[in-house]
């Protein structure tokens, strides 16, 4: 959408704890997806939408469907160990892993929801009426 008008567009949301960090056994971060754009004059425009966990839900998804085994390090099981099974994750309460930088991708998304919708209160008629003008 902003794109279209030439202009940064920005989307982040927190999700329920799902993903181990880097090093941890217990989930405690969300995949809190990020999404930027931004207009490149005479160039393709930058585009990136990306989870912050080491493979998004999608793709687990996927693997599990087709009954493939998904590369050890993409997520732990219960115990916190190394899983190659979809199934496991997706049924059986596992989580996925994070890379070492992607915490911190994580945390500042979910800090950017925090302070736009629950500190400072942005209402949703606000936004809505913001967008019609």
């Amino acid at each position: 959408m902003a794109l279209e008008h030439d202009l940064i567009g920005v989307s982040m949301t927190n999700a329920a704890p799902l993903v181990v960090p880097t090093f941890g056994r217990t989930a405690v971060l969300g995949t809190n997806p990020i999404s930027l754009t931004a207009p490149a004059s005479k160039e393709k425009p930058f585009v990136l939408d990306m989870a912050t966990s080491v493979v998004p839900r999608g793709k687990l998804e996927v693997y599990d469907r087709l009954k493939k085994k998904m590369p050890l390090g993409w997520a732990v099981d219960a115990t916190g160990k190394g899983t190659s099974d979809p199934h496991t994750v997706l049924e059986a309460g596992s989580e996925w892993t994070s890379t070492r930088q992607n915490p911190m991708l994580a945390i500042s998304s979910w800090l950017w929801i925090q302070l736009l919708f629950v500190h400072w209160k942005i209402s949703r008629e606000t936004w809505t009426g913001y967008l019609k003008s």
